[in-house]
């Protein structure tokens, strides 16, 4: 249920968190809370999220349960999203990482680096943004299962943001030869060729009209800067 529908599975949630405590099944509750505060976000009950974070990370520092705690950190950016508190969010992504390389889990290590490094580079701070996209990339590539797809995309964003031509269209052209995995990706990437090849307005437009539909409002407001610093927006 929490798949299909995450806000209407949140009464049987805490209703499995409820009876695993009685029952004494920490594993049982701690996931059962980790689901069920998203899908408290999900349902705008963010009042109630807010708390069952709180009772999640209780739960998890209680048991000594690193793990965890470092995935209800993770978990935790959609209510500070949601709520607009962009400071919390990197914060919880710093104590992600911390969490993740002391017990040596690097795939949640590069997922909290990935995140990192974009609200760095929506922050504005390139520098840090480019540092933690490389080692992101380096922890996908070192240790991941899939695509570096995602990883070099990131890091072709912060090129671009930076006014690097030459370094993103190495990446452009490298990802040119992959796989699209999604509409999002596919949009992204075409507006960062569009950037590199110097595209006139139509081409632009085009693509720009593709992400009002497939691309969130952070990454919509990325690209129209990066559009307006070429002069195709005024």
């Amino acid at each position: 249920m929490f798949r299909q529908t995450r806000a209407a599975a949140a009464p049987l949630l805490a209703e499995v968190a409820a009876a695993a405590r009685q029952a004494g099944h920490a594993e049982t509750e701690t996931i059962a809370r980790l689901l069920l505060a998203p899908a408290l976000v999900e349902g705008r009950f963010l009042d109630n999220a807010e708390s069952a974070f709180d009772e999640l990370i209780a739960l998890c520092l209680g048991n000594d349960d690193r793990f965890h705690l470092g995935v209800a950190y993770a978990n935790r950016n959609v209510l500070w999203a949601a709520l607009g508190s962009l400071d919390r969010v990197e914060a919880d992504l710093r104590t992600v990482i911390q969490l993740a390389r002391e017990g040596g889990h690097s795939m949640m290590e590069r997922i909290a680096t990935h995140n990192l490094a974009e609200d760095r580079l929506w922050q504005g701070a390139l520098d840090e943004a480019e540092r933690l996209a490389r080692r992101g990339l380096s922890l996908q590539r070192g240790h991941g299962e899939g695509s570096t797809w995602l990883d070099e995309l990131l890091l072709a964003r912060v090129f671009a943001a930076r006014d690097d031509v030459v370094a993103c269209a190495d990446i452009v052209s490298h990802l040119s030869e992959s796989d699209i995995p999604s509409e999002e990706d596919r949009v992204m990437f075409g507006l960062l060729r569009c950037y590199v090849e110097r595209s006139g307005y139509e081409e632009w437009m085009v693509w720009l009209n593709r992400a009002d539909v497939a691309l969130s409002d952070e990454l919509r407001l990325e690209f129209a800067a990066l559009a307006q610093r070429n002069h195709i927006l005024p």
